[in-house]
């Protein structure tokens, strides 16, 4: 097909950035309302023909508007506008120029909005549009104009990027760029800079940083249109100086002791972290019906170790800001204990453990800072799998542990009366009790006892654990990713910003189960749908979509999915098992006859038999079948693939044991043969008739798969609903994957009943 004669450019005047909304990121723009209607009258004039079908280039796929398509002749189509709408911005100041995706169509007539990201792509500085002459009036022709052209750009299908600096080192890669690109960018241009926010595992943070690349290399063109398309990405080093770097700073963290690693049951761990550093630990496999206990000990007098727990499902690495399970307190060993009925753990695959440095988070004038250690911190982890017993100490019990036992009033121990005098007059000289816990500490050493003057929280090593005890607990914390919401959230301490943060921000990530990428769970409400399907915001509006069951056909919703292949299933367990045909080599069901005959045979068995007379009791249809039954037991069927039973000839094909090439007298096949139709007149017994050769490979076919299921999930199926598939989907041996999707689907196993 032709281009579409999609003609369309502007000059426009930059927007000052003091006007420009804080969502403008990335490589969107805004554009005046006048330029949508002219873009609609550019559609609208374009030839006929060259709507349906912009010109392709490279992998993009046709643009084809189903309306259109369906349309008749005759009939003037709504003109539509390709999707997405993409531009070319140049500036003939420096010949410049970068590609751009409208947000919105809201600027003002002759204006255009840019983001921080285009301004330094088209060397546009940051007072452009203001005028000194007048205070904080903006100017109406002294700004810079650019040119904005519609652009119709390939799909991308490999983008090169280089590190403006050294030592970038994140966790997923791929999951940072799949997000920051789909939310922020419709085009990718060369040369440009892309500045993404995430972690820096350097040394000393683990904090929030910002990574600059700067995009090398394009394909299959300079510029690119990142939208429903798979792009590889390769990050590079900017030069072999970089690269030499980023190696040593990775190396320096590895040498300052173990960096973490897989756990197992009763199997310790030792390490040594940096303050401000993490260690990372993961639990793959575990006992999910007996407790969890983890214990992280071994750590030196003075020194503080933070230990942070989470699970698969938070798709984080545990954190001081944001974890589900955590101790920062000073006292060691600390212990963690997580019940399997915690709800935390269902369908988590994994637990995640991060052993935390403490370093100061709050630095102040005049603080102490310069005399915290920055040496190695050594550490002990154990995972065990018992019940904590909660023990209480003898000597600080209310009752005595024997009858000539005295309570010392000092430090509150039980002591023998024989030897109270010495241990009080001891006590009293040597031991110094506070007031208010008890804790006793030797008279003359230093003073590091401390109480915290906003709660109940006490302990030593003052002044440094207590200042630790204030940053935490005392000390309110806005989270990092809602600061440019309408409603910033502000924790009153860490323990509530990593509840926070790990249940209802909207910045939570979340693997969405409609769309399968990792994504921000968005705003959270009391909605009843949300609640009652158990929904994030995100996942209510992505669940929206509609997709075809894969069982009915029927379009359903996504989020109602479930439910619908639930009825399904329900519908399944309550249909009644299919009636089998009773001749015992056949593989048919009895379903399709309109009235069913008194033998209990399909159509094919008991066509032979069929006659169209009066035959009040059924009498002349018993002699019938008694003749077929004689003769096949004295005469056979003279068919090579017989394999029945009750037939001459299926008896010597079969080889069973006597002469079987005689047959039967027929005074020894009456006695026989009466009592099976006798059997069948009173709604029992089986009938061996010979069938054809498809027939019997079917019921051996049959067969076979019914017993190979006995081993499989539920017991398996039985015959009957084995020989329904075989009559629905066929009999071959290359149907036997169809047979099997279909006893999935529809049948009922064993131990289902």
């Amino acid at each position: 097909m032709a281009s579409p004669a999609l003609n369309w450019s502007s000059q426009l005047s930059v927007l000052p950035s003091s006007v420009i909304p804080s969502t403008l990121i990335g490589d969107k723009i805004l554009l005046p309302q006048s330029a949508l209607e002219q873009l609609l009258a550019a559609v609208s004039s374009a030839p006929s023909g060259s709507h349906q079908t912009p010109a392709l280039t490279g992998t993009q796929k046709p643009h084809v508007d189903v309306s259109w398509a369906s349309a008749a002749p005759h009939q003037n189509p709504q003109p539509q506008l390709p999707h997405p709408l993409m531009f070319r911005l140049f500036n003939p100041k420096n010949n410049r120029f970068s590609h751009a995706a409208p947000l919105e169509f809201s600027a003002e007539e002759g204006k255009i909005g840019i983001s921080p990201l285009l301004r330094d792509a088209l060397g546009i500085g940051e007072d452009v549009g203001m005028n000194d002459a007048v205070e904080g009036e903006v100017a109406e022709d002294e700004g810079v104009r650019i040119t904005v052209v519609w652009k119709d750009l390939p799909k991308g299908t490999y983008v090169r990027l280089r590190p403006l600096e050294a030592g970038y080192d994140e966790e997923d890669w791929k999951a940072l760029l799949e997000r920051y690109l789909r939310v922020n960018f419709t085009t990718l241009t060369i040369g440009e800079v892309l500045a993404i926010e995430g972690r820096t595992l350097a040394i000393g943070g683990n904090r929030k940083a910002e990574f600059r690349f700067l995009i090398d290399s394009i394909k299959p063109e300079e510029a690119v249109c990142i939208v429903d398309t798979d792009l590889e990405v390769d990050i590079e080093p900017l030069s072999e100086e970089q690269a030499r770097e980023t190696l040593k700073q990775r190396l320096a963290r590895k040498s300052a002791g173990s960096s973490g690693g897989t756990l197992k049951i009763d199997q310790p761990a030792n390490g040594e972290v940096l303050p401000g550093e993490y260690h990372f630990y993961e639990l793959p496999e575990w006992d999910q019906k007996v407790p969890l206990v983890i214990e992280l000990g071994g750590v030196d007098d003075g020194d503080e170790v933070d230990i942070f727990v989470t699970t698969s499902k938070h798709h984080h690495k545990p954190r001081y800001d944001e974890h589900v399970w955590g101790d920062s307190g000073s006292e060691y060993p600390k212990t963690i204990q997580i019940n399997p009925t915690n709800i935390e753990l269902v369908d988590a695959e994994k637990i995640f453990i991060g052993i935390h440095g403490y370093a100061p988070l709050d630095i102040d004038e005049g603080s102490e800072q310069q005399e915290e250690d920055n040496s190695p911190r050594p550490y002990s982890l154990r995972i065990t799998q018992t019940e904590i017993q909660d023990m209480e100490l003898p000597t600080n019990t209310t009752t005595p542990p024997g009858p000539d036992y005295k309570k010392c009033k000092n430090c509150t121990q039980w002591v023998p009366n024989r030897t109270f005098i010495l241990h009080e007059n001891f006590c009293l000289r040597n031991n110094l009790v506070c007031p208010r816990c008890h804790q006793v500490s030797k008279r003359g050493a230093p003073n590091t006892h401390w109480h915290c003057q906003q709660c109940t929280a006490h302990g030593n090593n003052a002044p440094r654990s207590l200042r630790k005890h204030v940053s935490i607990y005392h000390t309110p914390r806005p989270c990092p990713a809602c600061t440019s919401s309408s409603s910033p959230y502000i924790a009153t301490n860490l323990p509530d910003l990593a509840i926070h943060r790990a249940t209802t921000c909207p910045e939570k990530l979340i693997l969405c189960r409609f769309c399968h990428l990792l994504l921000p769970q968005e705003s959270s409400s009391n909605h009843a749908e949300l609640l009652l399907l158990g929904l994030t915001h995100h996942e209510l509006t992505c669940g929206g979509r509609t997709t075809n069951c894969h069982l009915c056909d029927r379009i359903v919703r996504m989020r109602d999915l479930d439910t619908h292949v639930r009825n399904h299933d329900l519908q399944r367990l309550s249909t009644p098992p299919p009636v089998m045909c009773r001749n015992a080599n056949c593989s048919r069901t009895a379903k399709d006859l309109r009235h069913p005959n008194p033998l209990g045979l399909c159509g094919s068995c008991f066509g032979p038999l069929y006659a169209p007379g009066y035959d009040p009791g059924n009498v002349a249809l018993g002699r019938r079948l008694e003749r077929r039954l004689i003769r096949q037991a004295i005469t056979g069927c003279d068919r090579a693939w017989c394999r029945n039973g009750m037939c001459k000839t299926g008896r010597v094909n079969l080889g069973i044991a006597g002469n079987p090439a005689q047959g039967v007298s027929v005074a020894d096949a009456m006695p026989l043969v009466k009592k099976i139709v006798q059997d069948l007149k009173g709604g029992g017994g089986e009938l061996g008739l010979c069938v054809d050769e498809g027939t019997q490979k079917r019921r051996r076919l049959a067969e076979r798969i019914a017993v190979e299921s006995v081993l499989e999930r539920d017991g398996g199926w039985d015959v009957y609903w084995v020989v329904a598939a075989v009559e629905e989907v066929g009999g071959s041996e290359e149907d036997e994957g169809a047979i099997r999707t279909w006893l999935e689907r529809n049948a009922v196993r064993r131990r289902e009943r």
